[in-house]
C-alpha cells in the first residue's frame, strides 16, 4: 500500500494536511481555540482601543524561547481581518470585545505585508492592501458599493459619483480629489473596480499607491464604515532592505506618520504592525526620527500591544492540529487528532518550540514518516525517534535551558 492510500485508509485523510515550510500563506486554517486569550487581547487593544480609546497604532509582538517567528502573528491578523469583513460589518467582532450593541458601528478591515521581492514600500503594500479589499464576494469595497447603491435606490453611476464626492467633501475638504480612474471603475461596477485596480503597474503602485487607499476610505465612508483596520506585516523588511538608501528607507517609515496627521487617514485608520526583537533594532532609529508612536512591548505601553509567547499547552496544539485535518477528512472520525495521540502533541510543540510554523513543519514530517511505516497511531515515541536529531536547534536561537530540555524530551 502506497504512503497516500494509508493515508486515506487508515486516517480519513485525502492529502497530508499540513504546511511543509514553516510560513504563514493565506487562507490557512485557524481555529480561536489555538490562542483564546491572545485573540481576545489583540481585538480588545485593536478595535474598541480604536473605537473607544481613540489609538491609531497598536503592535502585535511575538516574544519566546525560539527565534522572532513563526508564533501564528500573521494568521491572527489575518484571522481578525477576515472576522470584521463578514457580512455583519464587524458587529460580532465589536460586542465581542464588550461593546454594547448600540454603540457598534461599521468597521473593514486590510491585510498587506512588505515583500523584499515585490514590495519594498510603503505605498505597494497600501496598494496591495486596497486591491485586497477589492477581491471577492465579499470583499468590503464591493459590500460599500452595494450599500450605497442601496441607500440611493439606484446604481446609475452618476448617482454613485456624487454620493463619493459628497462623502469627501464632508470628512476631507482639503484632501486631494478622488483619483477620477479608480471612481469610475467602482461607480459602474464592483468587478470593474477589481478589473482595474489588478491591471496597475507597479511603478503606479509605488507612486500612487496613497491616492488608492484615499478612495477605499472614501468609499467605504459612503457607505457607513466609520474605521479601517489596516494590518501590516513584515514592517522590518523597511529597514533592513540595504537595497534602499538610509535616506528612502527614513522617508518610508515617515509615510507612516503621514497617516496619522491628515484627513482622511488621521480619522478612519487604524494601522496594526508586528513586531519581534529584530524588527524593534532595525526600526528604532527610524521610528524615533519620525515621532512615532512607541512600539516597546513594556507593561507602560500595555495598551497598544499585544504579545504572543507561542503554545504553552498541548490543547492548543490540539486545536491547531484538528483545524489543519478538519477540511482534509474524506469521512467522519471519532477523535479529531487522528492519527496522533495526545503525547506526540508534547513532543511537537517542545521540539517546535512552541512556534506554529514549525510546529505545522514538523507535524507534515510526522505524518509522511507514519505513512511510509503504516503507522496506526503517531505517538509520542514515534514522535521523539523520528525528531531525535532533528535541525530543532538550527531553527532558533533556543537558550540553554530551553536547548537542554528538548534533548531530554527526545533521549
Amino acid at each position: 500500500m502506497s504512503m497516500f492510500d494509508h493515508m486515506e485508509e487508515a486516517w480519513s485523510l485525502d492529502r497530508n494536511p499540513f504546511s511543509q515550510a514553516a510560513v504563514s500563506a493565506d487562507r490557512e486554517p485557524w481555529s480561536a481555540d489555538v490562542y483564546p486569550q491572545e485573540l481576545a487581547d489583540f481585538q480588545q487593544k485593536v478595535v474598541r482601543g480604536a473605537l473607544q480609546g481613540n489609538r491609531q497604532m497598536t503592535f502585535l509582538w511575538s516574544q519566546g524561547a525560539g527565534n522572532d517567528t513563526g508564533y501564528g502573528k500573521t494568521r491572527l491578523m489575518r484571522h481578525t481581518v477576515e472576522e470584521v469583513n463578514k457580512r455583519d460589518w464587524g458587529e460580532a467582532v465589536q460586542v465581542a470585545t464588550g461593546m454594547k450593541p448600540e454603540r457598534t458601528t461599521r468597521i473593514a478591515a486590510a491585510f498587506s505585508e512588505l515583500n523584499t521581492n515585490l514590495r519594498t514600500g510603503l505605498y505597494p503594500v497600501i496598494f496591495n492592501a486596497v486591491l485586497g479589499m477589492a477581491a471577492g464576494p465579499a470583499a468590503p469595497l464591493r459590500r460599500a458599493r452595494e450599500a450605497v447603491v442601496a441607500e440611493l435606490s439606484t446604481d446609475a453611476p452618476e448617482a454613485i459619483r456624487a454620493k463619493l464626492l459628497e462623502t469627501r467633501a464632508a470628512v476631507a475638504p482639503t484632501s486631494d480629489p478622488v483619483r477620477v480612474d479608480v471612481l469610475d471603475a467602482f461607480c459602474r461596477s464592483a468587478d470593474e473596480l477589481y478589473e482595474h485596480l489588478a491591471s496597475r503597474t507597479p511603478t503606479l503602485q509605488l507612486r500612487s499607491g496613497l491616492e488608492f487607499l484615499h478612495f477605499a476610505l472614501i468609499a467605504l465612508r459612503a457607505a457607513g464604515v466609520e474605521k479601517l483596520f489596516l494590518m501590516i506585516d513584515q514592517l522590518e523588511d523597511l529597514a533592513t532592505n540595504k537595497a534602499l538608501a538610509a535616506s528612502k528607507r527614513k522617508r518610508e517609515i515617515g509615510r507612516i506618520r503621514d497617516l496619522l496627521e491628515t484627513q482622511p487617514f488621521a480619522g478612519m485608520l487604524h494601522q496594526t504592525f508586528t513586531f519581534h526583537a529584530t524588527a524593534a533594532r532595525e526600526l528604532e532609529t527610524f521610528w524615533e526620527q519620525n515621532r512615532l508612536p512607541n512600539y516597546e512591548a513594556t507593561p507602560a505601553n500595555q495598551s497598544s500591544v499585544i504579545v504572543l509567547r507561542g503554545l504553552r499547552d498541548d490543547d492548543q496544539v490540539a486545536a491547531l492540529l484538528a483545524a489543519w485535518m478538519e477540511p482534509h477528512r474524506t469521512r467522519d472520525v471519532e477523535d479529531e487528532l487522528l492519527p496522533f495521540d495526545r503525547d506526540a502533541l508534547t513532543v511537537l510543540r517542545t521540539v517546535a518550540q512552541g512556534r506554529l510554523g514549525p510546529l505545522l513543519s514538523r507535524a507534515n514530517e510526522l505524518i509522511d514518516a507514519g505513512a511510509m511505516q503504516q503507522v496506526g497511531r503517531i505517538d509520542g515515541d514515534f514522535a521523539r525517534d523520528h525528531l531525535a536529531g532533528t535541525a530543532v536547534l538550527a531553527d532558533g536561537d533556543a537558550g540553554e535551558d530551553y536547548a537542554a530540555d528538548v534533548e531530554d524530551l527526545l533521549a
